[in-house]
């Protein structure tokens, strides 16, 4: 626990963390907006694609903004190919696990079994976007710490998706994103602190790739491709309760007339 800590106060710039922070509660509430559509069958297939991309994009921004705030005096850039692999991974992972759930229909085993999925998703994501670090040295990890990363994560993630889908709680949904913030949060800085940068000779071969500018460009990127999908959400489901709530009502006004 204090390797976390010390991972998270000193090792990372406080203020990209609350912004990474800020993106992942937004992505969390987004994806959770759009897993309702996704669960209602009305263009089921299309949601459940915006939902992995949504639920996707969040964790990835969230992690590599995460890593811009990581403080080092060592160049770092990043391998191109395994930057996306790493975004792509996420959203297929994520994408199954969010079928599995959603597929099961308020099904608490399938809910759970779904959530440790996409929990999955995020740990497959994070050290395939680990492994893209480009640096004169070598990465290695903690081994305790890396495998309590992964069973945190997947755990979260199956307490989340079981709370979001089985629970009547009016605040299900509050519940609900927090364990996936959480989710992302805890598994990214328990990562981070099994990290050991083992410094070798230099190689200008070893910094090649995207920069820290570019890569910032990248999350800008996945951030907007969130709002736009979390906003088209909310939109969508505003105006389907509109139009059920106005078909509600009509029902009403002829049966009292019937009467």
């Amino acid at each position: 626990m204090l390797r976390v800590l010390g991972c998270l106060t000193v090792d990372h710039d406080l203020h990209l963390v609350l912004l990474a922070a800020a993106i992942c509660t937004f992505g969390a509430i987004a994806s959770l907006v759009v897993a309702g559509r996704a669960g209602r069958g009305e263009r089921g297939n299309l949601w459940l694609a915006l939902l992995a991309v949504c639920a996707g994009s969040t964790v990835w921004a969230t992690h590599f903004l995460a890593m811009l705030a990581y403080k080092t005096v060592l160049p770092i850039t990043y391998d191109p190919g395994l930057t996306a692999a790493s975004y792509l991974a996420g959203v297929l992972i994520i994408g199954i696990g969010f079928r599995i759930t959603l597929q099961g229909r308020r099904n608490p085993f399938t809910a759970v079994s779904g959530g440790a999925v996409v929990g999955a998703g995020v740990t497959a994501l994070h050290y395939i976007g680990m492994s893209a670090m480009r640096f004169p040295g070598q990465l290695r990890y903690d081994l305790d710490l890396l495998i309590a990363s992964a069973v945190l994560s997947s755990a979260l993630g199956a307490a989340a998706l079981y709370v979001g889908m089985c629970w009547r709680h009016p605040q299900a949904r509050a519940v609900s994103a927090f364990l996936l913030i959480a989710m992302t949060v805890v598994l990214h800085f328990t990562g981070m602190g099994a990290v050991r940068l083992e410094i070798g000779p230099f190689n200008a071969a070893d910094t090649d790739g995207l920069s820290r500018s570019v890569l910032a460009v990248a999350v800008i990127v996945a951030a907007l491709v969130i709002l736009l999908i979390g906003m088209g959400g909310a939109i969508v489901d505003q105006r389907v309760s509109r139009r059920l709530a106005g078909e509600a009502e009509r029902f009403r006004t002829l049966a009292d007339g019937a009467l």
